[in-house]
């Protein structure tokens, strides 16, 4: 049997090593694993217009593609810089762009022209970038540590719109006609469900003919 002096020395010393544990991380991962999210500046240099102002192969696909990633987010201006091209030169570099910007759906308005320093003409925008957390053990190894760290990272790595971890974006409205449509059918006792044709019907079989 312990006596109470000995009794009473574990229990401090119990008491103190508890002290000494690193505290436990939240429990909620996005608290402890947080995803930050920032804006990046996205440039793109058209290093091969022409000094009439006219653009080059290369040049029209990756405007194309940077269109089509504006177009994703529209989100603030989309700069045209012209660079060192003449006023007459840039006249056409715009109208050329202008065009490209308007088969992928970015209209006109939605781009400003915003000259710089910089040697050759280039477009800009804003977007924004999500990045995940490290899941690297801490030195002192905290238990539960990584609970949710993967899923946080993964997250960040596939989210279309990193702005939607901050403020999720408006819906579109309802499709009035069809609502219409499946509220009168449902007052009818009619099925509410659309029709299938019989290519899109699926045949479940229990293996007997």
């Amino acid at each position: 049997m312990f006596s109470i002096d000995r009794l009473t020395a574990i229990t401090l010393a119990c008491l103190l090593a508890a002290c000494t544990l690193p505290p436990a991380p939240p429990s909620d991962p996005r608290l402890a694993h947080p995803i930050t999210v920032k804006p990046v500046s996205v440039a793109l240099a058209l290093k091969g217009v022409q000094p009439d102002g006219s653009l080059s192969p290369r040049d029209i696909s990756q405007a194309g593609a940077l269109f089509d990633r504006y177009a994703r987010v529209r989100r603030g201006p989309l700069s045209l810089d012209p660079g060192p091209l003449a006023p007459i030169a840039w006249e056409r570099y715009a109208a050329e762009l202008r065009l490209i910007a308007q088969d992928r759906g970015v209209a006109a308005d939605q781009m400003i022209v915003a000259r710089t320093t910089s040697e050759t003409p280039a477009l800009r925008f804003t977007d924004f970038v999500a990045e995940g957390p490290d899941c690297v053990a801490p030195p002192n190894n905290t238990p539960g540590w990584a609970f949710g760290c993967a899923q946080q990272r993964n997250l960040a790595a596939m989210i279309a719109d990193p702005l939607d971890l901050v403020q999720p974006g408006e819906l579109a409205p309802a499709d009035a006609a069809r609502l219409s449509v499946v509220m009168d059918n449902y007052r009818k006792g009619n099925s509410t469900t659309s029709k299938r044709s019989e290519n899109e019907r699926a045949i479940v079989s229990g293996g007997n003919p």
